[in-house]
């Protein structure tokens, strides 16, 4: 988009004549055509006695300097040096300074020159605002680009398909999806056809704002305009409806590659990947990955972690270590994400999940708080709390930090072992810590004491989740202050808990393992019509629960 307005903006210097001129004024001056150098030297020239710099010489130095971001303050201190020598300046040199700072991001500079056009008695025509529009891309500013857009009919200035797809592309910073899709649809009244660049930017601003369906409706629309779709075009689409988790259409866009004679590339196949992991398709997904050298296209690291999380999300621990297997016999760098989704899809199977740890050691990779919290929670479901108190303290001796999900994974080994201390122990560790405990925390360490603690200490614990606005209670662990009360005799106990949380304004709802707790606990206290009671309010919450599906 800049390479355009640059070329535009210049047209006048790139005529044979001036290009002549600019290249004598350039060897006048002593330069040899870098732009670090003619810029000094124009500036010397025009504070010396008898300047030798014409109007010619400034533009040529600007033009020039469009190759160099690093000149942008020269450029603006030529520019604001010309006022101050009573130096004219027209709108080419002015329109050449506007384009330079926007091509170095300075959107608030490209603005000081604009405004300071009238100053010169410069008029700006459609190539200022559109280089300034596009600065305001540049600079995150939307509002202020469609503002430019809104006004350059009523200032003389009919903007061109340029400034609408400068306008367009603005949009995609705000994710103003809506506005980006008013400016295309204007432009058939300015009778300006829409172009392929117009098409794709709005389609990036509505994968932006997570609008899939306006995506694929906009590449509908391209096909009815007879315009030729570009791949650029589908692996927008296919990542909107990627980010949506709609892998179907993601696969359905895919598919339709070839059909408009065009060959899906890694990014097509990775966005397709990805759709099918955020669906719970891993079987998708791995036939994708094994489809691409059949399509000529050799997947990257990206493909293989999307294939690699969506094993990890279908619980396919087994494909995931082959996958990852076969990422580095492909002769490919794993990242630290590749090694975070094969050690989670290990989840239910430690011992593979500590292997590929001990193989991310053997690579430069470094493992991260994400890569040991995955690793300590698969040791916790194998009951190796030893193990996972060990990874626990080694966190801290890589410089990492540990948070809540560290802490509470650590102690769901505990919880499995019935090692209740070990549990409490961790839990006074994390507050003493500046890391909070969560309701996930609060719940397993309640368990911990329903397996095998004191009921009163799981009663305390649950009280003060209750009072505590951080953590706060959950179903889970009210359910597991329950099954300490009734594993130690205390069915009183476990009623008020349960009538706590039927409660209107209570913070969790009961479900079917509470209503069982305090039917088992009506049974054992002999309260037969309390029991009838709870069984109503258990049919009650089945059926609702049926209706819901």
């Amino acid at each position: 988009m800049s390479l355009e307005h640059g070329l535009r903006a210049h047209d006048q210097l790139q005529s044979p004549a001036c290009s002549q001129e600019r290249a004598y004024s350039c060897r006048r001056l002593g330069g040899r055509g870098g732009c670090g150098e003619i810029l000094p030297t124009v500036l010397r020239k025009m504070h010396s006695e008898k300047p030798e710099v014409s109007l010619v010489h400034c533009t040529a130095a600007i033009s020039q300097s469009r190759r160099d971001v690093r000149t942008w303050p020269t450029v603006l201190l030529l520019f604001w040096d010309l006022s101050l020598l009573r130096m004219s300046a027209d709108v080419v040199l002015c329109t050449s300074a506007i384009t330079t700072l926007e091509r170095t991001s300075q959107w608030y500079m490209a603005l000081q020159v604009f405004d300071s056009m009238p100053a010169f008695a410069v008029r700006p025509n459609v190539i200022s605002r559109s280089s300034l529009i596009t600065a305001f891309d540049k600079g995150e500013h939307w509002q202020a680009a469609i503002h430019v857009l809104i006004g350059m009919p009523s200032a003389g200035s009919l903007p061109d398909r340029i400034s609408y797809n400068s306008a367009i592309n603005a949009c995609q910073t705000g994710e103003a999806w809506e506005t980006a899709c008013q400016v295309l649809t204007k432009m058939p009244s300015a009778r300006l056809a829409p172009n392929l660049i117009s098409y794709n930017s709005t389609v990036a601003t509505c994968e932006k704002s997570g609008q899939w369906q306006a995506a694929v409706e906009l590449l509908s629309d391209m096909q009815h305009s007879q315009l030729r779709l570009d791949v650029i075009s589908y692996n927008t689409a296919i990542s909107a409806c990627e980010k949506a988790g709609e892998w179907q259409i993601a696969l359905h866009l895919l598919a339709a590659l070839p059909c408009c004679h065009l060959e899906p590339d890694v990014i097509s196949f990775s966005g397709a990947i990805s759709a099918c992991q955020k669906g719970d398709q891993w079987q998708a997904a791995v036939e994708l990955l094994a489809a691409m050298p059949l399509g000529r296209v050799v997947p990257d690291v990206i493909a293989y972690n999307s294939a690699i999380a969506a094993c990890e999300k279908g619980k396919r621990w087994e494909m995931a270590v082959r996958l990852l297997s076969d990422l580095v016999a492909a002769k490919l760098k794993p990242s630290v994400v590749t090694f975070n989704s094969a050690i989670s899809a290990c989840e239910t199977t430690w011992q593979a999940a500590l292997q590929v740890l001990m193989v991310m050691h053997t690579w430069t990779t470094m493992p991260d708080t994400i890569t040991y919290n995955s690793t300590i929670s698969a040791v916790s479901r194998g009951e190796c709390w030893q193990r996972s108190s060990a990874m626990l303290k080694h966190i801290a001796s890589r410089a990492l930090r540990r948070n809540v999900i560290s802490y509470s994974s650590a102690m769901a080994s505990f919880e499995v072992g019935g090692r209740w201390k070990g549990a409490l122990g961790l839990c006074l560790k994390m507050c003493g810590s500046t890391v909070l405990p969560n309701v996930v925390s609060g719940s397993t360490l309640i368990s911990a004491c329903a397996e095998a603690g004191p009921w009163h200490i799981a009663l305390r614990l649950h009280a003060s989740m209750h009072s505590d606005s951080a953590a706060g209670p959950s179903i889970a662990s009210s359910n597991s202050a329950m099954s300490a009360c009734l594993a130690s005799f205390h069915w009183q106990n476990a009623l008020q808990l349960h009538a706590g949380i039927c409660l209107p304004d209570s913070r969790v709802t009961p479900d079917v393992l509470s209503h069982g707790s305090a039917v088992m606990a009506c049974e054992r206290a002999f309260l037969h019509k309390n029991a009838a009671k709870v069984l109503a309010q258990l049919h009650d919450s089945c059926y609702c629960l049926c209706n819901s599906r």
